[in-house]
């Protein structure tokens, strides 16, 4: 069985959406547990119409581990709230990642909103790059697949890092067990906080943390700036 963790924190906009295309995979054998940090508007409610198993969240390693800690799978999905799955994308990742005899993988990403630029921006700046550097430096983001049994070796996310935890893991993962970016598969996922904060602003702020963390390690001391939505204001 596959447990499908999403952290939120006011996402009624967003999770509608995702839970949505989870309620229409093909794919039966999963459950949906969402580990909150405190929203004040209609996700939990949602979350509760969807049949969602409810856990407490925090920052996005805190609420992706406390789901992990009541996950019956034994293959766990980290997914972001923004993010949107075709209808047999969870059957056709979890073939693939049994067939390559993976212990942990991410995928490949497309943009949700509209404009073919985005695209073409994001598959050079993140979807090539990603594949080039697959055998060489592991990434992973919105998206990570892995086996609980690998995922409590690790002690799961390092809740210390507020920004590319992601990127800690998979790479700590990636040193016990096999590692793919999976091509099955290429969720959906919102470019809000590039719209946001600004395209170049927002990429520099993740290519610098990167080029920090492979330098002096993960940036533990929260040195480069992450915005979840009340945890900065």
């Amino acid at each position: 069985m596959l447990s499908i963790i999403i952290p939120t924190l006011n996402e009624e906009r967003y999770l509608p959406r995702l839970l949505e295309s989870l309620k229409r995979q093909v794919l039966d054998n999963f459950e949906v547990i969402v580990s909150d940090a405190g929203s004040k508007d209609k996700t939990l409610e949602i979350a509760k119409g969807y049949g969602c198993f409810l856990t407490q969240g925090g920052l996005p390693a805190v609420g992706k581990n406390n789901g992990a800690k009541v996950a019956q799978g034994e293959i766990l999905v980290f997914i972001d709230a923004d993010m949107c799955l075709g209808k047999d994308d969870l059957k056709k990742a979890l073939v693939e990642f049994r067939k390559r005899n993976l212990d942990v993988a991410s995928s490949l990403l497309q943009p949700l909103e509209k404009g073919g630029w985005r695209k073409i921006i994001f598959d050079l700046f993140y979807n090539y790059p990603i594949i080039l550097l697959e055998k060489i430096l592991p990434h992973g983001a919105g998206f990570i697949m892995v086996k609980k049994s690998l995922f409590e070796k690790l002690n799961g996310f390092d809740e210390k890092i507020l920004l590319e935890e992601d990127q800690d893991f998979i790479r700590r993962a990636a040193k016990l067990g096999r590692f793919g970016i999976l091509r099955s598969v290429k969720p959906f996922f919102s470019i809000r906080r590039f719209e946001k904060e600004g395209w170049v602003r927002t990429y520099l702020n993740y290519l610098i943390c990167e080029i920090y963390s492979l330098i002096f390690g993960p940036d533990k001391k929260r040195i480069f700036r992450y915005d979840f939505d009340h945890y900065d204001k």
